[in-house]
């Protein structure tokens, strides 16, 4: 816990230096968790709530960073629950069209996830596409945090979370 708290006050502190704070909300749909020998479904909602911060370095492309709280439903038809997730990720948006406070854009994120419970953390990356209309955003991604169940002391099942989301944001400018 000591972790995740030193690392969101590293996060939000660099925010300071930023151009773009966003905060977003999401929820997911078709997620699946992703086993050796299966494809799991999991139960309908799960959310995600982040911050990021971004600074445009060229005309059009922001990069900066982002933390998450990503909370995955238990699968269906399993005893296994879902596993929560806190992303510390890079991000990088392009803005490709815009007129007046209309922008579409492209974004990735890559990181690193902190897993709750069994599971073993690992990376997380996502793409997508998204529009933003004066300081309200909303876009489509696909996600995937890659993990591993410990099942017990012995053995390890690999367990990785796809999904795609539907997410809202608003964007404070300095």
């Amino acid at each position: 816990m000591k972790k995740i708290m030193l690392i969101l006050l590293a996060v939000l502190g660099s925010a300071v230096f930023s151009d773009t704070i966003e905060i977003r909300n999401g929820g997911y749909f078709e997620g699946q968790y992703h086993t050796e020998e299966d494809t799991l479904k999991t139960k309908f909602p799960a959310m995600e709530v982040a911050v990021e911060y971004r600074k445009e370095v060229i005309n059009n492309l922001e990069i900066g960073g982002g933390i998450a709280f990503q909370y995955q439903k238990r699968i269906n038809g399993n005893d296994i629950d879902g596993f929560n997730s806190i992303p510390l990720y890079a991000t990088a948006r392009y803005a490709f069209f815009e007129s007046g406070k209309f922008k579409s854009y492209v974004k990735a994120d890559v990181g690193y996830s902190y897993n709750s419970g069994n599971f073993d953390d690992d990376i997380y990356y996502g793409a997508g596409l998204g529009v933003q209309y004066s300081k309200i955003t909303w876009d489509i991604m696909y996600k995937r945090n890659n993990s591993s169940h410990n099942n017990s002391e012995y053995y390890k099942n690999k367990f990785d979370y796809d999904r795609l989301s539907l997410s809202s944001g608003f964007i404070f400018d300095f």
